[in-house]
C-alpha cells in the first residue's frame, strides 16, 4: 500500500464557498476526485464518526478533528440566494462538475 503526503495547505486556503461569475455548460474531463466532495454525505458521516470516536476513546484529537470537518461544513455552505451545499468544489470552493453526469449545482440534501 503507498502512502500518499497530505497535500500542500498552501494549495488548498481555507476559504467560504462562492459561486462562480460563470459555470461550465460541458463536463472538462478533470479528475474531479482531487476537489472537495461532499454528495454521498461523506463529510457528515466522517464528522459523525469522529464525534463517536472522541466519545468511545476519550481521546479529544477525535473531537479537535470533528469540528474542523464541521467548520469547513459551514465555510461550504453556498451565499444566498441559495444558502445550500455543491456536491464538488474546486480549490476557490465554487461548485464543479464531478462525472459526467453531475454538473455543478447546489442541493441541500447534501448534509
Amino acid at each position: 500500500m503507498t502512502i500518499k503526503k497530505a497535500p500542500n495547505p498552501e494549495l488548498y486556503p481555507v476559504r467560504k464557498a462562492s459561486y462562480p461569475e460563470t459555470w461550465l455548460r460541458k463536463h472538462p474531463g478533470e479528475d474531479y476526485w482531487l476537489y472537495f466532495t461532499l454528495n454521498d454525505d461523506n463529510i457528515a458521516r466522517t464528522v459523525e464518526t469522529l464525534f463517536k470516536a472522541a466519545e468511545t476513546y476519550s481521546d479529544a484529537r477525535y473531537r479537535k478533528a470533528a469540528l474542523k470537518g464541521a467548520d469547513f461544513l459551514l465555510l461550504a455552505q453556498m451565499p444566498e440566494p441559495q444558502p445550500a451545499w455543491s456536491q464538488q468544489y474546486n480549490v476557490e470552493m465554487q461548485p464543479v462538475w464531478a462525472r459526467k453526469f453531475e454538473p455543478p449545482a447546489v442541493s441541500g440534501s447534501e448534509l
